[in-house]
């Protein structure tokens, strides 16, 4: 018998940070689902199943992507980028139904300081990698 544990990872929650994050990204680049489909050579209907959450995404598929938006592994399957703005809660009712709720301004704005801060982290090693290679 499975225990359940606190941290427990739950994989169609873990499916949809993944897609949200991909989804996030590849706006933030101002890219075209049909652009992103071409290049990794997918049909577009399949990323956006990926970014709905609602693909059983392949690693292959998935570092396919990564590469091709330049971010690692670790910052796609980052919870907080997805959640900056929204969280997953139990609902009234006490079941496992899960439903979005917005969050409120001051915990998106730490989730928000918080990922900014990271990236500051990860693109300052990046750059010291860069240069002291040359």
């Amino acid at each position: 018998m499975l225990k359940h544990q606190t941290n427990e990872i739950i994989p169609e929650e873990l499916l949809k940070t993944i897609g949200k994050n991909l989804s996030k990204i590849r706006n933030d680049k101002n890219e075209e689902i049909k652009s992103v489909a071409t290049a990794v050579d997918v049909k577009p209907a399949l990323i956006e199943k990926i970014e709905n959450g609602t693909d059983e995404l392949s690693i292959k598929t998935l570092a396919i992507l990564c590469n091709y938006y330049e971010v690692s592994l670790q910052k796609v399957m980052e919870l907080e980028g997805a959640q900056v703005y929204h969280f997953t809660q139990t609902n009234s009712a006490g079941n496992n139904h899960k439903q979005y709720v917005v969050n409120d301004h001051t915990n998106g704005y730490e989730l928000l300081v918080q990922q900014l801060q990271s990236d500051v982290e990860y693109y300052r090693a990046k750059y010291i990698a860069l240069t002291e290679g040359k």
